[in-house]
């Protein structure tokens, strides 16, 4: 799973159809945005073996489902994740309903958006 520094910032609308890593060409990628500053620290942690914390085999788990969305749906899954209270699960359900039209993806991630914001105060 490549994060972040080698994709660098780029705007949705310039990403390609399906983005791969500059440097090794991976489709895997996290965006920066949607997964926390330690991502890189827990991966490294977990590249040399040594045991992760629940917490941070969750945050892991978390990246993972949100790079492995951009390697199966590209640029359109990157959408769904920018948007406001949409994660990598909800992203997943509004992805899996293959719109044939962008307006109905695009009613879909407000519905989701919407639903976020009439929730959230209740969680807790």
């Amino acid at each position: 799973m490549q994060y972040g520094s080698s994709l660098g910032e780029e705007r949705v609308e310039e990403l390609p159809e399906f983005p791969k890593c500059e440097s090794c060409g991976s489709g895997l990628l996290a965006l920066k945005s949607k997964v926390r500053s330690d991502v890189p620290q827990i991966l490294e942690k977990r590249k040399s073996r040594v045991e992760l914390t629940e917490e941070e085999q969750t945050v892991l788990s978390r990246a993972r489902r949100a790079a492995d969305l951009v390697l199966s749906y590209g640029r359109q899954a990157a959408i769904a994740l920018l948007t406001w209270g949409v994660g990598p699960q909800t992203a997943a359900s509004i992805l899996a309903k293959m719109h044939v039209r962008d307006e109905d993806f695009y009613a879909d991630l407000l519905k989701a958006k919407l639903r976020y914001i009439q929730t959230r105060p209740f969680w807790d």
